[in-house]
């Protein structure tokens, strides 16, 4: 049975341990959209408190906004939407239009406002569940799964001699391809259109018109009297978003800063329940107007912290930006496939208990620290997936023999080839380490525990190996074209940031 990641923490936990179950690019998205509605599942609209817990819309289906950028999954590309605190690449800010973070979130399920889901349309828990079509958990409870083949692998007591475990394949030599994908002008625009967010106009007299993010108060009211969520201070719309049900943001053109107008609608048929077809009053106070400023010189030398003097010099940086990130994905995927090609070229022929035992308990650990974010004890976080406590010992189970099998061909690799933690290549896997996460070493393992992070450390100082010992050719590709790499391709690194655009490419 191939099983998806849980949550996000436990997904970063097993990525980094460079285990061999996981898919790489839909599984990560979709196992951070289900890890946010786990915070939001207490309401029918399916909304956090913040936009860190929460799941988000148009165009970014598949993304969530974490509190830092480790924690955070993109929607249509990457480097462009990593959100929160830490999300310097990203589209993040307390008015991010049509992206995931900050407090007023426009074109997204939730945020600190998330009232406005009875005054805008019909965003309902089944709204996120129809987003994520396409990167639900099909095999998590099994009921549409095939058995991994791993799972046959007989096991044995306590430790066992490495030669009476595994037989490594061919690993010097390795053929491979890497795609690196090429930056357009298009998504240097994109980029750019992301980083030019709506500022308070300072002119009184100015009218809210099509295009403008008004900060509105509003309370709603049927037959005279107030409904649940109908009601949000501070909140950023944008004109013309369709957002809110019609009549409502058309209603707003014409307004100035501190008027007040009631909006007499009507909600639409198809409504939720208890809402549909009734006359609703939405009384709206506009606070401030704000607009898209003009990119011009002095917005790029501004935007830019005056690195750029001209707006040709900041799309420069920002496409030498967009390129190092292409070619770290790049990278990336040389070594997954790399080790993919050892891997498939193995043979397994039994499994320690010990070292099985080792990862069964990381993986338990961590889902129940991700539980423990939530406020939730294992078997309500497991509830909130649709697994049982035997769906989730068979997850546990098949992963803790995928990591063990990559655990002792990366040991079989590093004993043959006399790599030790002297070695270059062991010392670039910390200097991946400890950049990828920005911290040091130990505190890498003081968060995710020394079995993942030293299983991190030999596969990334393996594949290191592979890849300088292999035959590699380049390729550039646009972002439509797909690569060689399989979805099923093992992810040696851990970082959420190197989550490369395979899936992408694919959509």
């Amino acid at each position: 049975m191939r099983n998806k990641i849980v949550a996000v923490g436990l997904m970063a936990t097993m990525v980094i341990a460079g285990c061999g179950s996981q898919d790489t690019q839909s599984d990560k998205a979709s196992s951070a959209a289900s890890s946010a509605i786990s915070a939001a599942s207490e309401t029918d609209e399916a909304v956090g408190e913040n936009a860190a817990e929460a799941v988000a819309g148009e165009n970014a289906t598949e993304a969530v906004a974490g509190e830092n950028a480790t924690e955070a999954l993109a929607g249509g590309n990457v480097t462009d939407a990593l959100a929160g605190e830490n999300g310097t690449d990203a589209v993040a800010g307390e008015n991010a239009t049509d992206v995931l973070a900050g407090e007023n979130v426009t074109d997204v399920l939730a945020g600190d406002n998330a009232t406005f889901t009875s005054a805008g349309k019909n965003v309902t828990e089944t709204d996120i569940d129809e987003a994520m079509e396409e990167d639900t958990y099909d095999d998590m409870d099994g009921s549409e799964s095939e058995q991994d083949p791993i799972m046959d692998i007989k096991t044995v007591p306590g430790e066992a001699a490495l030669e009476d475990c595994i037989k490594v394949g061919d690993y010097k030599g390795l053929t491979l391809t890497k795609y690196i994908t090429e930056v357009t002008d298009e998504d240097v625009d994109e980029y750019l259109s992301y980083q030019a967010y709506p500022v308070e106009i300072e002119d009184e007299d100015a009218e809210l018109k099509a295009g403008d993010t008004a900060t509105i108060d509003f309370v709603g009211t049927i037959d005279g009297e107030e409904f649940d969520d109908g009601t949000a201070t501070d909140f950023d719309l944008e004109i013309g978003s369709g957002m809110f049900i019609e009549g409502f943001e058309d209603g707003l053109i014409g307004m100035k800063k501190g008027e007040t107008k009631e909006l007499d609608l009507v909600f639409p048929e198809d409504y939720l329940e208890d809402l549909a077809g009734k006359p609703v009053v939405f009384t709206v106070t506009v606070k401030a107007i704000k607009q898209v400023p003009e990119m011009n010189d002095d917005w790029a030398k501004e935007n830019s912290g005056g690195e750029a003097e001209t707006m040709e010099e900041y799309r420069n940086s920002i496409r030498e930006q967009l390129e190092e990130e292409n070619e770290k994905n790049a990278d990336y995927d040389l070594k997954n496939d790399a080790w993919t090609q050892v891997l498939d070229a193995s043979e397994v022929f039994q499994l320690p208990e010990d070292e099985l035992e080792k990862y069964r308990e990381d993986i338990r650990m961590s889902f129940d620290k991700e539980a423990e974010m939530y406020e939730m004890t294992r078997d309500e976080y497991l509830e909130e997936f649709g697994m049982t406590q035997e769906d989730f010992d068979e997850y546990c189970e098949v992963t803790a023999r995928n990591c063990v099998k990559g655990q002792m061909a990366a040991q079989f690799i590093m004993d043959s080839e006399d790599i030790t933690k002297e070695s270059d290549e062991y010392r670039q896997a910390v200097d991946s380490l400890t950049e990828m996460y920005g911290m040091s070493e130990q505190d890498v393992r003081d968060e995710y525990g020394d079995v993942s992070t030293d299983q991190y450390l030999m596969t990334e100082a393996v594949a290191i190996y592979l890849v300088e010992n292999a035959s590699v050719t380049e390729e550039q590709i646009s972002l439509g074209e797909t690569s060689d790499f399989s979805d099923d391709d093992i992810m040696i690194e851990g970082d959420p940031e190197a989550w490369v655009e395979d899936e992408m490419a694919d959509e």
